[in-house]
């Protein structure tokens, strides 16, 4: 039997779902994210993730009220630049402000869940084995950005006469054309480090013994992996 779901995650979800639907429009509006095939990508994969996330909120998942804050937090850092780019781009910088004040709208109705309510929220009871499953992909996940952070390390410690751009250049050149340039590796590793903690979390719990080893591991490997890549990216 499915437990009670308070009221307020679903009204959360169809915040966050509006917000993606405002981050579409933005990306219309936005000529120079569509004349790039890699602006275009990040852009979509991002949306993705946000969808994921309104479908987890939706399902009751207490959690994810924690997760959506620091999210929101990171955001509210872009607010001086959003300000100073609005008279160029008044629509877009519009529409940001709009979903800023949507993702706090949506953080304060999740936290004003009573707890006793909250913890009565869907979190369904899966098998050992799909938890498992949950577990493995949150591995895999995580694998590509430890992948990617192995290739950076090795490139400057491989070359150690070349400069710096040339390092760089050899670096992206593991990657394909469109993913080159801009910030596009870097939210990729974020976005992936950020889902390989969420698989992990949701699949720990029930999961056999190794497997809620495994999710430990993964924890905290992708954690250090997400602080290390947003610190290199301020």
């Amino acid at each position: 039997m499915e437990k009670q779901i308070h009221p307020n995650f679903k009204k959360a979800s169809n915040i966050i779902f509006g917000t993606v639907g405002l981050g579409l429009i933005n990306l219309f509006l936005s000529r120079d994210t569509l004349s790039y095939g890699k602006n275009l990508f990040v852009v979509v994969f991002i949306q993705l993730i946000i969808v994921a996330l309104g479908y987890l909120v939706r399902r009751g998942y207490r959690w994810t009220k924690y997760l959506l804050l620091v999210l929101t937090f990171l955001g509210l850092t872009e607010i001086p630049s959003v300000i100073n780019n609005l008279t160029q781009k008044p629509m877009v910088e519009l529409i940001n402000i709009a979903q800023t004040i949507m993702q706090i709208w949506t953080v304060v109705l999740l936290f004003k869940v009573p707890e006793s309510l909250e913890n009565n929220s869907t979190e369904q009871t899966h098998s050992p084995k799909s938890n498992n499953s949950l577990s493995i992909v949150g591995l895999v996940l995580l694998l590509v950005p430890i992948l990617i952070w192995a290739l950076w390390i090795g490139t400057f410690s491989s070359n150690p006469s070349a400069l710096q751009a040339e390092k760089v250049e050899i670096y992206l050149s593991y990657f394909p054309t469109f993913l080159r340039g801009g910030s596009s590796i870097s939210l990729i590793v974020v976005a992936l480090a950020v889902s390989s903690i969420l698989f992990t979390i949701l699949g720990r719990k029930k999961a056999n013994t190794i497997f809620k080893v495994v999710g430990i591991f993964v924890i905290i490997a992708g954690s250090l992996v997400l602080l290390l890549q947003l610190f290199t990216m301020l």
